[in-house]
C-alpha cells in the first residue's frame, strides 16, 4: 500500500482555506454578536474589514485564533485605530508578554478616560472603507 504524500502547495492551501473558514466564522460571530457596531457594513465590507484587521493583528505578530479575535473585537468596539493608543501600542510591541498574549491584557490597561479617548478618536470600520475607497478612485483617475 502506497504512502500519501502532501506537498508544500497543497499544505500552504489547507492553511489558506483554515484561513479563510477561521475570517468567515469571525466575520458571522461580529454581525450577530456586534449588530450596532457592524450594521453600517454590508456582508462583503464586513469580510473585508475582519480580513484587513486580521492582517493588522498579524503585524504585531497576533496569530492565535483567540488574540485575533479578541483584537478585531476591540477593533470593531473602539475604533479600526485603536492599536495607536499608547498604552496599547506599548503592550503590542514590548515582547514581554508576547503580543499573543499581551492583546487579551489590553482590557485591563484601559480606564475610563482612556476608553473616552479611544472612542472619540475611533476611526469607525465604515468610514475606514470609505476612505480607502475615495483614495483608491483618486489614485485611479486620470489626470487632466
Amino acid at each position: 500500500m502506497g504512502m500519501l504524500t502532501i506537498s508544500n502547495a497543497q499544505l500552504k492551501r489547507f492553511d489558506e482555506i483554515r484561513r479563510e473558514q477561521f475570517l468567515d466564522r469571525l466575520a458571522e460571530v461580529l454581525r450577530e454578536d456586534f449588530p450596532d457596531e457592524t450594521s453600517a457594513l454590508t456582508p462583503d465590507d464586513l469580510d473585508i474589514v475582519v480580513a484587513i484587521i486580521a492582517h493588522q493583528a498579524e503585524g504585531f505578530d497576533i496569530t492565535s485564533e483567540d488574540s485575533i479575535f479578541v483584537y478585531t473585537v476591540m477593533a470593531i468596539c473602539f475604533g479600526m485605530n485603536f492599536h495607536e493608543h499608547p498604552a496599547i501600542e506599548d503592550a503590542l510591541l514590548s515582547g514581554d508578554p508576547p503580543a499573543d498574549e499581551a492583546i487579551l491584557q489590553v482590557p485591563s490597561l484601559l480606564n475610563a478616560e482612556d476608553i473616552r479617548d479611544l472612542l472619540s478618536n475611533a476611526q469607525w470600520p465604515d468610514r475606514f472603507l470609505r476612505e480607502i475607497r475615495a483614495d483608491s478612485d483618486n489614485l485611479s483617475a486620470p489626470e487632466a
